[in-house]
């Protein structure tokens, strides 16, 4: 073992020593008050420092074998703590330039490798890794950014690049076979992703300011995309279920989507938001047991929309809601065993409502509503034991009501058409095989 405190002038002199040894020690410090201190244990193992200005600090520990680590530092007050335990193939590497940067970096396992670049001043970077053949890059460009790396297990892989100012990103990954991608560009943005068990992936794009992403995964191939593009963004997806596979993409200021399928939900579920606009809110739960093979679709574009699907206790479920315009509102609950149901809400025009509920048993479900115009309003619900039930709504005009109710029913058809101004429709069915059809023309009358 040695322990060295280094300057430029002994360079030559500890370079031989260490080879002599089996380790290679390089140190190369231009400037005032820098300081290096390495601590090799072990056989074949690499150090070099290169530190170029003032008060800059490098430590490198490593115990083991054919370990290699590399810090290139030029600014000031800049520091990199490096420590290395395995049997083989670690690698290290840590550029930074700029004043106030800090990176501290332990590697314990098999064929392990971190590359790491900063420029700017007072960026932070934290990676831990325990384990076999893991991977992390990280690279930050600008001020006061910070990353945080966690990995434990074996073929893992994090990246994460940052570029601008107050960015915070953080990867924490347990298990087999997990890769993570970052990229921030902005201000002030956040991104969390946190992944265990097996054969998960995950990805987060965003630019813009104060954007909140964060992402949890637990389970077996599931994936997650967020990519968000203007400021003040939030997305959410938690997923712990089987071959899931959640995205949101949202384009504008102030959105704000969540992804949920938990509870072993699975085996193929997936779900997606779009949003392009302001100001708009878009909320998937697939989460139960005996949701399996359930599709959850949201796109708006707007301002101002209001989106949810909830499926839960539901089979083979499709759920669909596209919105157009701003201020509109639509809602689609599916629990209580409503299995094999297809369900679409459309909206075009602004201010418009409608919802679909179907639940306590019912198989076979499809409802639909489309609405084109504004302040148009409708609802459906199916369940209490019915089976095979349809209903339609469509309203196009202005101001117009609609409702449906099939309860207690089997194999009954519900449709109801407004075309004009302030119609109002109902229909309500409680027996057997029943069909009933309202069609409104021509609107109000002054």
């Amino acid at each position: 073992m040695k322990k060295l405190l280094l300057s430029g002038s002994l360079l030559l002199f500890l370079t031989l020593v260490a080879h002599a040894q089996d380790n290679t020690l390089t140190v190369s410090q231009t400037g005032d008050g820098n300081t290096a201190t390495a601590i090799q244990l072990g056989e074949f193992n690499e150090a070099t420092i290169g530190q170029a200005g003032d008060d800059n600090t490098s430590f490198i520990d490593q115990f083991g074998y054919v370990q290699a680590a590399e810090t290139q530092q030029t600014g000031n007050g800049n520091s990199v703590e490096i420590i290395q335990t395995g049997d083989d193939v670690n690698e290290a590497l840590v550029v930074q330039t700029g004043d106030e940067n800090r990176t501290e970096a332990e590697q314990e396992g098999t064929f392990l490798t971190l590359d790491a670049l900063q420029e700017g001043n007072r960026n932070s970077l934290n990676t831990t890794q325990r384990g076999n053949v893991q991977t992390a890059f990280t690279s930050q460009f600008g001020d006061d950014n910070s990353i945080g790396i966690f990995q434990e297990g074996e073929e893992l892989s994090a990246t994460v690049e940052q570029d601008g100012t107050f960015n915070i990103a953080g990867v924490d990954q347990i298990g087999n076979m997990l890769e993570a991608l970052v990229t921030q560009t902005g201000s002030e943005n956040s991104a969390t992703v946190v992944q265990n068990e097996d054969m998960q992936y995950a990805e987060v794009l965003q630019e813009g300011e104060r954007n909140i992403a964060e992402v949890t995964q637990k389970g077996f191939q599931n994936d997650a995309f967020v990519d968000q593009l203007g400021d003040d963004n939030r997305a959410i997806i938690s997923q712990d279920g089987i071959v899931q596979v959640a995205i949101i993409d949202q384009e504008g200021d102030g959105n704000e989507g969540e992804i949920y399928q938990l509870q072993f939900a699975g085996p193929t579920n997936s779900a997606t938001i779009l949003q392009l606009g302001d100001d708009n809110k878009a909320l998937i739960d697939q989460s139960n047991f005996f949701t399996v093979q359930a599709t959850a679709t949201i796109e708006q574009t707007g301002n101002l929309n209001v989106a949810s699907i909830q499926q839960a206790n539901a089979f083979q479920v499709v759920a669909t809601i596209v919105q157009t315009g701003d201020e509109n509102r639509a809602d689609i609950s599916q629990s209580a065993i409503s299995d094999q149901s297809l369900v679409e809400i459309t909206q075009t025009g602004n201010r418009n409502e409608g919802s679909i509920l179907q639940g306590f048993e019912g198989n076979n479900n499809r409802a639909g509503i489309i609405q084109t115009g504004d302040d148009n309003d409708a609802e459906i619900g199916q369940a209490f034991t019915s089976e095979g039930n349809e209903a339609d709504i469509t309203q196009t005009g202005n101001l117009n009501e609609a409702s449906i109710t099939q309860y207690t029913s089997v194999d009954g058809t519900a449709t109801i058409t407004q075309t004009g101004d302030g119609h109002l429709g109902a229909i309500q069915q409680t027996g057997s095989t029943n069909t009933a059809t309202v069609t409104q023309q021509n609107g109000m009358v002054p």
